[in-house]
């Protein structure tokens, strides 16, 4: 028995087209960075949320702020003096914040962004958040922020395309202003604005994912054939480019799998023979598998939904699950705890 679980995360939280342009337009290159790091992307909808804010004054070094979208509000607080010190350590700057005459912690509030800047004599550096990227720092647990229990509120998008860049790059494939990606050009052409004060690219979003971990769930059986056995060896002795040639069959495999089970709207085909294919995983002698999103990300469509989850075992995180048993192939959606229920699967293998 050989099973797959196949884990995707974000490279950077959901950003809409206008902020794209934006951080382009701007030289923001750690956004770009960030994006180029992703070669499987999807598109969303949602209305825009925006912030509203009393930074006067910081209370006990917090400033208070919420996030509204569609009358629906999320209240917390920011500690900025505590996030650019978290800021700079991940940047790998020799420096350490403190609040004084050499050291200096500004934050600016604007309805769709917030601001924190710390400048010194030898340099300036600034993070920038929205809305969304507030949610996402919350389902991580930063611990610069305090509250927003209900941001997953927030996390509700219409999903509308998926698709990979294995050959290049999310950033080239469809972010960069020099991207030719027709898809994108007819989803901003045909899709209404839900709040007719935002435009639409500040409605529509992209997910850039990247196949974050695969965990192989093997287990020797009673009357397993050789080649089943033979499998799970090779699974274990993969070679560094064995194992590069298999993590690009499982994100060209995880494309079709969600715009397969999601039906999504602007996807030309949606691979109605999945999991049959010539470049996925249905050759590779997987007895069943399946696609996680670990995020906390809620996408529908007309025909289906599926809840992604920072913790993935918290019992309510659905996958994309494929039994590929010879000749009884199916493809469903299912909660994750019905994948890892079953007894004979044994953690033995990581790729």
């Amino acid at each position: 028995m050989i099973a797959q679980t196949t884990i995707l995360n974000l490279t950077y939280p959901p950003i809409c087209l206008c902020d794209i342009r934006w951080a382009e337009q701007n030289n923001m290159d750690f956004i770009k960075k960030a994006i180029s790091n992703s070669n499987l992307y999807m598109i969303g909808k949602k209305p825009k949320a925006l912030f509203q804010c009393d930074a006067k004054a910081p209370i006990d070094g917090w400033i208070s702020f919420s996030i509204s979208q569609n009358g629906k509000s999320c209240s917390g607080k920011i500690n900025p003096t505590l996030c650019a010190r978290l800021y700079l350590d991940t940047e790998q700057h020799n420096y350490c914040c403190s609040v004084g005459k050499k050291c200096q912690i500004k934050f600016e509030y604007f309805p769709d962004k917030i601001w924190i800047s710390v400048e010194t004599p030898k340099f300036e550096k600034m993070v920038c958040y929205t809305p969304e990227a507030i949610c996402q720092l919350k389902s991580k647990r930063a611990i610069f922020l305090h509250g927003f229990d209900n941001y997953k509120d927030f996390c509700n998008y219409e999903l509308l395309y998926v698709g990979e860049s294995v050959d290049q790059n999310t950033w080239n494939r469809i972010a960069s202003s020099q991207s030719s990606h027709h898809k994108k050009s007819v989803i901003l052409t045909d899709e209404k604005v839900i709040d007719n004060s935002s435009s639409i690219g500040e409605e529509i979003y992209l997910f850039p994912f990247k196949v974050s971990k695969i965990e192989h769930l093997n287990a020797l059986m009673p009357g397993m054939s050789r080649k089943e056995v033979e499998r799970i060896v090779k699974i274990s002795m993969m070679s560094e480019q064995q194992r590069h040639d298999f993590y690009i069959k499982t994100t060209l495999d995880a494309e079709k799998a969600y715009a397969h089970s999601l039906k999504t709207k602007y996807n030309k085909t949606t691979f109605k023979k999945y999991p049959f294919s010539t470049n996925g995983l249905h050759d590779e002698n997987l007895n069943r598998y399946c696609f996680v999103i670990k995020e906390d990300l809620h996408f529908s469509t007309q025909f289906a939904e599926i809840n992604g989850s920072t913790d993935i075992y918290d019992g309510n995180t659905d996958t994309i699950m494929i039994d590929n048993s010879k000749g009884a192939e199916k493809v469903y959606i299912a909660k994750l705890e019905k994948f890892i229920s079953f007894d004979e699967l044994i953690p033995m293998s990581a790729v």
